[in-house]
C-alpha cells in the first residue's frame, strides 16, 4: 500500500480540473496518501500552461503527475496535450498524464488510449484503486526506461 512509504514517491503533482469539488477530492486523496511532496491545482488548460511555462523560465522541473481533466470548458484535455507537446522532450519527459474523465464513451477512449502522453486513465470520482493503479502504471514505465538506459550503458 502506498500510503505506508516513509518518503514521498514523487516531488510534485498538478491537478488541472475546471470541477472544484472533484480538484478538492482529488487533492484530499493526494495527501492522505502521502506520495507527493507538493501538489499544484490549476482550474483551466490556460492556467496550468502558464504554470509550465513559469517552470521552464526559472528553471524548476516540470511537476512529476499532471492528472487533467478531460472535459472542461474553453480549452480541454486534448488542447492540453496539443501545447503539452510543444515543450521541448528534455523538460517534458519526466512528466506523466493521468487523464481524468467522467465519460466511459469508448470511441472517445479508444483515441485517447493511444495517446502516448497519457500514461493511464482515471475516472471520476476519483479513488483510492484508480490512482494507486494510475501510479504503478508510472512506477513501471519509469523501471522500464532505467532498464532501458542501463542495458545501453552496459552494451557500450
Amino acid at each position: 500500500m502506498i500510503r505506508t512509504t516513509k518518503s514521498k514517491v514523487f516531488h510534485s503533482i498538478m491537478l488541472v480540473d475546471d470541477s472544484e469539488s472533484d480538484i478538492e477530492l482529488s487533492a484530499n486523496l493526494i495527501k492522505w496518501m502521502q506520495i507527493s511532496n507538493e501538489l499544484v491545482k490549476q482550474k483551466s488548460v490556460i492556467s496550468a500552461v502558464f504554470y509550465l511555462q513559469e517552470c521552464v523560465q526559472k528553471k524548476i522541473p516540470f511537476p512529476d503527475i499532471i492528472i487533467l481533466d478531460m472535459n472542461m470548458p474553453l480549452l480541454d484535455g486534448n488542447d492540453f496535450i496539443e501545447v503539452f507537446e510543444l515543450f521541448e522532450p528534455a523538460i517534458r519527459k519526466n512528466s506523466h498524464l493521468l487523464l481524468l474523465t467522467n465519460t466511459y464513451d469508448q470511441k472517445r477512449m479508444l483515441t485517447v488510449k493511444d495517446n502516448s502522453y497519457i500514461d493511464h486513465v482515471l475516472y471520476k470520482p476519483l479513488c483510492f484503486e484508480q490512482l494507486e493503479k494510475g501510479i504503478d502504471k508510472i512506477k513501471e514505465k519509469r523501471l522500464l526506461r532505467m532498464v532501458n538506459w542501463l542495458n545501453g550503458f552496459s552494451m557500450n
